[in-house]
Formats: C-alpha cells, sequence, structure tokens
C-alpha cells in the first residue's frame, strides 16, 4: 500500500471509532433507562399503598382529635369513633367527600357536612356535629334513618323533648322507659300520669304504673289493675279514705273485691288499713276478708282490734260473730280481744259460730 494512502485513511479511522464509541454509549444509557423503567413499575403499588397509608393515617388522627375535642370540650355525651366511621377503608372519592365536609363545618354549614358524612358512612359524626349545633330534629333522622328509635329517643330525651322521646321508646319497645318520661312530663301536665301508667302496664310494671294511677285518684283503673295483679296491699293502702274506699266498691264485685284482700300481706303494717276497711265496707264477703287477713298471725290481730276505736268495737265484734268465719279466725281474735287492755268481751254468737 502506498504511504500517501495509508496516511490518509488515518483520521477516517479515527472517526468511525469515535462514532462507535458514541453509540455504545447511547445503547448504554437506553438499557439503563429501560431497566429503572422496570423496577419502577414493579415498585408503583407498592409506593403507592405507603402514600395511601400515610394519608389515611393522617385523616384518622384528624378524626380522632376531633373526637377528643368533642368529648373533652364540654360535649353532653362522650363522643364515640364508631366502626362505620373508620378513615381506613375510605376510597379516595370518599376521602375527598370527607375533606370537603370539613371545610363545609369550618364555614358553619353543619346541615351540609352531616349530609356528606352521613352518605360516606360517618353516621356518628354525622349525629355528634347536628347535636353540637344544636338541630336535634336532624340528628334524630339520621338515626331512624340507620333504624335506631331507641337512640332517637335518648338524644330526644337528653334535651328535653320528652313527647318525642316517649313517643319512640314506645316505637322501640321500651315501655318502661317510656313511661318514666311520661311521669316528667307529668309534671307540667297531670293527664300525662295516665298515660305514664298505660306504658308501664304494657312494660309488665304493675306496681309503678299503680302509683301513676294513684297520682290522679284514677279509681277504676287502679281497682281493675289491683285485681289483675293482686296489689291488694297498694289498694287498700290508697283507698284508706272512706270516700275512694266507696268508689273501689263501686268498681269491682264484692268477689273481686275479696280476692284483692286476700293477696295483701297479713303484717302488722296493713292492720290499720284492714280495721278502716272493716268498718266501713257494706259487704259481708268484703268484711270476712278483712277478717280473715287480720287473723293471718296473732300480732296483726292485735294491731287490728288496737285500730278499731273503742266505740265501734262492739259493732265490729257483732260483725265479727255474723260474717261466717272458719273456727280458727274466730280463735284468733277471740284471743287478741281477750288480751289486757281490750274493753270488749267476745260476744257469745262468735264462739257459738
Amino acid at each position: 500500500m502506498d504511504l500517501p494512502i495509508f496516511q490518509a485513511a488515518i483520521p477516517r479511522l479515527s472517526l468511525l471509532k469515535r462514532l462507535m464509541l458514541n453509540s455504545g454509549n447511547a445503547f448504554a444509557w437506553t438499557l439503563s433507562l429501560a431497566v429503572a423503567t422496570l423496577i419502577a413499575s414493579a415498585l408503583l403499588p407498592t409506593i403507592r399503598c405507603i402514600l395511601n397509608y400515610l394519608a389515611n393515617a393522617r385523616l384518622e388522627r384528624t378524626a380522632m382529635k376531633k373526637a377528643s375535642s368533642l368529648r373533652h370540650g364540654g360535649a353532653k355525651l362522650p363522643v364515640q369513633v364508631r366502626q362505620t366511621d373508620l378513615i381506613g377503608n375510605m376510597s379516595a372519592q370518599s376521602r375527598q367527600a370527607f375533606r370537603q365536609a370539613e371545610n363545609l363545618l369550618a364555614r358553619g354549614s353543619v346541615r351540609e357536612a352531616a349530609w356528606i358524612f352521613e352518605n360516606i358512612k360517618f353516621q356518628r359524626r354525622a349525629i355528634d356535629e347536628l347535636e353540637k349545633a344544636g338541630m336535634i330534629d336532624d340528628a334524630c333522622a339520621v338515626l331512624l334513618r340507620m333504624k335506631l328509635p331507641n337512640r332517637a329517643a335518648v338524644l330526644y330525651e337528653r334535651h328535653k323533648q320528652l313527647d318525642k322521646a316517649a313517643h319512640y321508646y314506645t316505637e322501640a319497645g321500651l315501655h318502661e322507659n317510656a313511661g318514666k318520661v311520661l311521669l316528667q312530663r307529668a309534671h307540667d301536665d297531670v293527664d300525662y300520669y295516665l298515660h305514664a301508667g298505660a306504658a308501664f302496664e304494657r312494660a309488665g310494671k304493675a306496681g309503678e304504673a299503680f302509683d301513676a294511677y294513684a297520682a290522679l285518684l284514677a279509681t277504676e283503673r287502679l281497682a281493675n289493675l289491683a285485681a289483675a295483679h293482686g296489689l291488694g296491699d297498694r289498694l287498700l293502702s290508697y283507698a284508706v279514705d272512706p270516700e275512694l274506699a266507696e268508689l273501689v266498691h263501686r268498681q269491682l264485685t264484692e268477689e273481686a273485691l275479696a280476692k284483692i284482700i286476700a293477696s295483701a300481706l297479713g303484717v302488722p303494717r296493713i292492720a290499720r288499713l284492714l280495721a278502716t276497711w272493716g268498718m266501713n265496707t257494706p259487704s259481708p264477703v268484703v268484711a270476712a276478708e278483712v277478717f280473715r287477713k287480720a287473723a293471718a298471725n296473732a300480732a296483726t290481730a292485735a294491731a287490728f282490734w288496737k285500730a278499731v276505736p273503742l266505740v265501734q268495737k262492739e259493732q265490729m265484734g257483732l260483725r265479727l260473730a255474723n260474717v261466717g268465719l272458719e273456727p280458727r279466725v274466730l280463735a284468733i281474735h277471740t284471743l287478741a280481744l281477750s288480751a289486757p287492755g281490750e274493753a270488749l268481751a267476745v260476744p257469745k254468737e262468735s264462739k257459738r259460730a
């Protein structure tokens, strides 16, 4: 090869070498970028999960902080974060709605914010915010849409809306709670004693029903209630006044009234009540049951005759002899009348009975 030709070819070879080196660098960069892209694609779901976790944790801390501030900032009842209020399971759309509701609260649009909270399953938060703003009907409406009339009743009672509280307690089947609320209402309107008594009857609370009816002197209901549930002690105490006793006589048959007296406790505590009934009842059947109950034991019989005024003991002694009592009953009364201090001897008719 001629030397001049070789020397002329050298610059061309150097240029080709540089081009080859540059092509190698470009390929390496391309390959590196492709590998980085593949790695990023593989890690993207993990990165997304981490970012979602951090966002959810921040939102949950916000909710807990809000609940804590309500709990310790003068709220009338402790505020709790319910299972339906967990933020960790929220979708991106729900989290966006949550932030929108928070912004509405900050601007004072409580009802609109509560509507959003309810629709993203934050019912408890909606109820708390509405109650805090004094929107009790709206708060209870959320509970009713959740099919929780008992919780609505509690909320109404807490805010002294007693008629609505009683209504929703009744709807929930909590008749005793309804009766207690109606008793509070009766402080302003005595007719509510009847409603309270009826609620207690539905709850199977005969004693509480009796007391409610007695407050209104509802003698007919008292007599029927005592007959149905054997409330002899309560009826004797209620009708110790002769006029009330006469009203009771009008409402019940002799047999029903005798049965009620038979259900009373035969203790000295009721001896005075028995004596009053024995002196005032026009019915021999009722009088006989009074004497039987007074003869439950010697102590009750003694207290019974001590409660009979001296001027009426002779009349009562004659009645004792003539109502057809069992020998055991007559013997107990005979012993009580023969005790020191008793001015009346046992009538001869009673000894022959």
